[in-house]
């Protein structure tokens, strides 16, 4: 199954975090294309260059919406590349991990066979999705 990671990247330190390269290199081992939308500058050249070996794009966004903006420039910039995948995954960087086999819980999630699946569900207020792992 080819799949497309949307990752949402927000750093107040215009930084990327050791957590965030580890989770960005764990989905590459698994063979998953990444978009890396960020609305922090990331000056540091280095982190870029470290960071340019795990995604296939690097995309700057004004931060005036979280996640939620990230994703939706993210699927406007690249809606001509969908056709090529049989999944997409929306993940933002307030996630530390894995802590665990991450094919076996990307796995866990394709058996449910559900158009969509979030990592968390939450009944407070009503009942909803967490954004930060949308499958």
């Amino acid at each position: 199954m080819k799949t497309l990671l949307l990752y949402a990247h927000y750093n107040q330190s215009n930084a990327i975090a050791d957590y965030v390269m580890y989770m960005i290199k764990k989905f590459r081992e698994l063979c998953i294309d990444i978009i890396f939308l960020s609305s922090s500058e990331v000056s540091d050249p280095t982190a870029r260059k470290n960071l340019s070996q795990y995604t296939n794009e690097f995309v700057l966004v004004p931060n005036i919406g979280y996640d939620f903006y990230l994703w939706k420039t993210g699927i406007a910039e690249f809606r001509n590349v969908f056709p090529r995948y049989n999944k997409l995954i929306l993940l933002n960087s307030s996630v530390v991990g894995p802590m665990f086999r991450l094919n076996k819980f990307l796995n866990a999630l394709d058996s449910l066979n559900k158009d969509l699946v979030g990592a968390t569900e939450n009944y407070e207020k009503q009942y909803h999705l967490q954004s930060y792992f949308l499958d």
